[in-house]
């Protein structure tokens, strides 16, 4: 979670299996986006994966955020799908 001035401006799910963690759900509050808030998201999710002793995180990005998740070192892989109404792709990062 994200705060700024005691509110939330950002989130996101970690579901572990096994030694892979699945990201869902992240969401950064429109006023606080292309701040870096999703960045540092990703980046204490990755943390709090490696702590639970995880190989990877998977998830399934937006296509027009694909920029962001690329940047913190997720790769795509397959091919382009819709998910509720919005093109995704499936995207995963290494942790060891």
């Amino acid at each position: 979670m994200a705060l700024e001035g005691g509110q939330v401006v950002g989130t996101c799910r970690l579901i572990f299996r096994g030694r892979t963690a699945r990201l869902g759900r992240l969401a950064v509050e429109p006023a606080a986006r292309r701040q870096g808030v999703g960045a540092a998201i990703l980046r204490e999710a990755a943390e709090a994966a490696r702590r639970a002793e995880a190989d990877r995180i998977e998830l399934h990005a937006q296509t027009y955020a694909l920029e962001l998740y690329e940047r913190e070192g997720y790769a795509g892989h397959g091919s382009e799908f819709v998910e509720e109404g919005i093109p995704h792709l499936a995207m995963r990062k290494s942790l060891v």
